[in-house]
């Protein structure tokens, strides 16, 4: 379910454009209610995805430098080559989503 949806059924509409204007989501959210013993393990996942995409982008940049490709083409190739994993990380939010329950 999406935060505004959320909002809305609680009652707390009026304050969709406060979330919104404070990049307030799920994510922080979670943080406020998740007890500190289990907050870095339920966040390591994004943090650790992110890590990886960064060091494998660095670490093709440099390759690429070294073998003599221009860094204006390193820099084109690697914006568009991020878009990927943005794109699968994009898809998994979505298939881990909480549908609403019907009935």
């Amino acid at each position: 379910m999406d935060l505004s949806a959320w909002l809305r059924n609680l009652g707390l509409g009026q304050y969709e454009q406060a979330f919104r204007d404070n990049a307030i989501g799920p994510d922080v959210l979670l943080q406020l209610t998740t007890e500190d013993r289990f907050r870095g393990r339920v966040f390591a996942a994004e943090l650790g995805f992110a890590m990886v995409t960064m060091a494998g982008g660095a670490y093709l940049a440099g390759y690429f430098l070294d073998a003599g490709v221009p860094a204006s083409t390193v820099a084109t190739d690697a914006g568009l080559l991020m878009l990927i994993p943005a794109a699968l990380w994009l898809w998994a939010q979505r298939l881990w989503r909480v549908q609403p329950a019907r009935g």
